[in-house]
């Protein structure tokens, strides 16, 4: 009862909100408070592949929510699913696929944590947010 009442709407409202693009605001200059003549510029275009990890909780919702901005922006995207809740992201990318959408914009992996971790600790993978620390070989 809670994914018709709550995550089916909300996730409809959120692509809503999305399809009028990447975040509204246009490239912008940016101030900078170190000395001399710079300048620096905020762009707004695809990165590439982004590797989206999802939990178990509300999974069709987390899952819209993941996909919805990268989608707008151009990007392609390997989605994983908790491996508890599979079935919501496997019906969302049947309903992407119908929607013609080219073959490998949204990629959807299942399994246990061994493709989450494969997708986490991709040797060219970049993240908006730091990494967490990782334990020092012994030598």
């Amino acid at each position: 009862m809670d994914a018709k009442m709550v995550d089916v709407p909300f996730s409809c409202e959120l692509l809503r909100y999305m399809r009028a693009g990447p975040p509204r605001s246009p490239a912008r200059s940016i101030p900078l408070s170190a000395p001399g003549d710079w300048h620096a510029y905020s762009m707004r275009e695809p990165v590439g592949v982004v590797g989206q990890i999802i939990p178990w909780n509300f999974p069709l919702m987390m899952a819209v929510w993941k996909i919805a901005r990268p989608l707008t922006a151009g990007c392609t995207i390997v989605l994983k699913p908790a491996e508890q809740t599979p079935l919501s992201a496997i019906r969302l990318g049947e309903l992407v696929m119908r929607r013609a959408f080219p073959p490998g914009v949204l990629n959807i992996v299942t399994g246990d944590g061994t493709p989450g971790a494969a997708l986490a600790c991709a040797p060219r993978r970049r993240t908006r947010w730091p990494s967490p620390a990782r334990p020092r070989s012994a030598s």
